[in-house]
């Protein structure tokens, strides 16, 4: 064995044996000594300190309408004052290519071609209000949104999963709140309000909302309040002859002596408890 493994030591050049240890040692050595640094720069030391994980999306950015392949609609601060809605729901109807699903006067669930509730991802500054695990059903979170407070909304129909995940399977509708204003200046606080009185007839709406900015150079505070008092819905005195009676309501139950009766509604184009009250706070520093 020893004379056979001689025998084939012999064979080999000593120029070629050189040559590749040689070789071996330049594609080696390298290795070794980045690994070595590696191992090196991974250990931490008394002038370094650990970072916490760094998340950067590559396609949540501002971008120009116009180079956006789906279709959006934005309304604007000047919309949102122009269209002057009772609530939300009536803002996103207000654009002619959302409907809005009310069965009562504290309802408004967005439809975005026939997709709605789980299948309709509302967004507020970028924090979900539902997912995937919501009900399926008729879904009114979008009523609990102050529209004075919104700067701006972004509606996007059609499938949004690449950006926002298996809830925008139907469409996103992402509301932009206000932020507090800076004063810009150094040593100067801004001080900045706004308020509104709105009563409507169609169903005794009574709304007051006020406002109040305090901005500094760095920091700054906004605080909101509106308050809105809905009383009962009223419908209109114009049907159709086909169906004079459609949607009217003659009659009503009422609790007397703890038993329920059916009772006439002296106004039949009033619907009866469907009035409601509502709050609205927002704060942001």
């Amino acid at each position: 064995m020893d004379q056979y493994l001689k025998c084939n030591f012999n064979l080999i050049p000593l120029r070629i044996l050189i040559v590749k240890i040689f070789i071996y040692l330049f594609f080696l050595l390298p290795g070794l000594h980045a690994t070595a640094q590696q191992k090196k720069t991974t250990e931490p030391s008394a002038d370094s300190s650990t970072l916490d994980e760094v998340i950067i999306s590559s396609v949540k950015f501002a971008e120009k309408k116009k180079n956006i392949v789906q279709k959006i609609e934005v309304i604007t601060d000047n919309n949102i004052k122009k269209i002057n809605a009772q609530n939300t729901g009536d803002l996103l109807q207000s654009t002619g290519n959302v409907f809005v699903q009310k069965s009562q006067q504290g309802g408004s669930s967005p439809l975005i071609r026939g997709f709605e509730a789980s299948r309709i991802l509302l967004v507020v500054d970028g924090v979900r209000m539902n997912n995937a695990i919501y009900r399926s059903g008729h879904l009114q979170n979008a009523i609990t949104i102050d529209q004075n407070m919104l700067e701006r909304v972004e509606v996007m129909y059609g499938p949004a999963s690449a950006l926002h995940g298996s809830d925008a399977l139907g469409g996103v509708v992402a509301f932009k709140t206000k932020s507090p204003i800076l004063s810009g200046t150094k040593n100067k606080v801004l001080y900045k309000g706004n308020s509104l009185i709105r009563y409507s007839t169609a169903n005794s709406e009574k709304t007051g909302h006020a406002d109040f900015n305090i901005g500094g150079t760095k920091a700054g505070f906004l605080l909101s309040g509106t308050y809105s008092d809905f009383g009962d819905m009223k419908m209109g005195n114009n049907y159709s002859d086909k169906y004079p009676n459609f949607g009217r309501r003659t009659q009503y139950v009422s609790t007397v002596n703890n038993i329920d009766q059916v009772v006439a509604n002296p106004d039949d184009s009033k619907q009866l408890f469907s009035g409601y009250k509502q709050w609205d706070i927002l704060g942001k520093f």
